[in-house]
């Protein structure tokens, strides 16, 4: 008896050991898929789009699914009352496992911040910003899609 059950061990054994293991597939990963270029836009709540608004793309690095660690560059125009000014930098991206995503989008001015909340599902993300400095602030919303 005691032979009989060794010999159907070694068999399960040599089984996992051919087939590499029972479970065929592969982990979900742990966060959404954010690499690559997202189109942005947005507007600010007290102001029409035509008077302030803005758009462009945001690049999401991610390594790893798998991982928080995310980098982040952009190319958004902000349009306010027909003047324009093209942001590039990114700071503090971050990307829970729910979905949750947050970034700043550096302005030039070093007293102002811009910060952007949202959720993404797919390949939809929106959410709310905030332009804020000199003692006012200007909340918003913004969509983004990545194809």
């Amino acid at each position: 008896m005691r032979s009989t059950r060794w010999v159907m061990r070694l068999a399960g054994l040599s089984l996992v050991v051919a087939c590499g293991g029972s479970d065929a597939s592969s982990p979900t990963p742990a966060f959404p898929a954010l690499d690559g270029a997202w189109s942005i836009q947005g507007t600010f709540n007290d102001f029409a789009a035509n008077v302030a608004s803005f758009s462009g793309t945001v690049t999401f690095d991610q390594p790893s699914r798998n991982q928080p660690e995310i980098t982040a560059t952009a190319s958004v125009t902000v349009v306010i009352s027909g003047s324009s000014s093209t942001l590039t930098v990114i700071s503090a991206p971050a990307i829970t496992t729910a979905g949750l995503l947050t970034f700043n989008l550096n302005v030039p001015n070093a007293a102002s911040t811009w910060a952007f909340t949202g959720s993404v599902s797919g390949t939809a993300a929106n959410g709310t910003h905030v332009l804020a400095g000199s003692g006012s602030s200007f909340p918003g919303v913004w969509q983004a899609t990545h194809p």
